[in-house]
């Protein structure tokens, strides 16, 4: 595991787009992460705002590793066995933010089933055109990790109050090995760095 202060001192190089593919990918990637900033930007607390964009973030980011292992067949290597992991950190991910969201059982529902749409419809155009899918999860992932540097910097600078003295909850701690009592600042930084490892 890594120091706060080593991970805050690697520097994030965004993935520059070389075909035609890999620019669609990257565009598509972008555009979704600013939609969810316009949609959660409804919104009147700006800790709100942050939970919804990194659900809608976390939702997306869900979806190719779920249609990846979806289209496993063969028995499990080395690439198949860190996807499962990839897929499994995703989910615990989701399933914190919809936690912290507070979200109901019929919220909680929708969500599953936009995530399994998106991840049928990523299966198809994976069929289609590999190369696109490939990277748009990277850079969707890419998206994640940049989200959760904005959002510790906004919460260093004391822009939000509210996530101040938050402790994490069960599930966090459990996932990301925390004592308790842990702050929720320490569970996004793991988000983060988790995130960060995955790319």
């Amino acid at each position: 595991i890594w120091s706060e202060h080593s991970l805050n001192g690697v520097q994030l190089a965004c993935m520059r787009p070389g075909s035609l593919a890999d620019s669609a990918a990257s565009g598509l990637a972008r555009a979704l992460a600013r939609s969810s900033e316009i949609v959660t930007s409804l919104t009147l607390s700006r800790e709100r705002w942050w939970l919804r964009r990194l659900l809608f973030l976390s939702t997306l980011a869900g979806a190719p590793a779920k249609a990846l292992l979806a289209a496993e067949g063969r028995p499990i290597d080395r690439l198949t066995q860190s996807l499962l992991i990839e897929a499994g950190n995703k989910q615990a991910r989701l399933q914190i933010l919809m936690e912290m969201q507070s979200l109901g059982p019929v919220e909680q529902a929708l969500l599953s089933v936009t995530q399994g749409a998106l991840a049928k419809g990523f299966l198809v155009a994976r069929l289609a055109m590999p190369r696109f899918c490939k990277w748009f999860g990277n850079y969707v992932d890419e998206e994640q990790v940049q989200a959760y540097t904005l959002l510790l910097e906004d919460m260093d600078a004391g822009h939000l109050p509210r996530f101040t003295d938050v402790q994490a909850s069960v599930l966090a701690c459990k996932h990301y090995d925390l004592p308790g009592g842990a702050s929720l600042r320490e569970v996004f930084l793991r988000m983060k760095a988790e995130e960060m490892f995955s790319l």
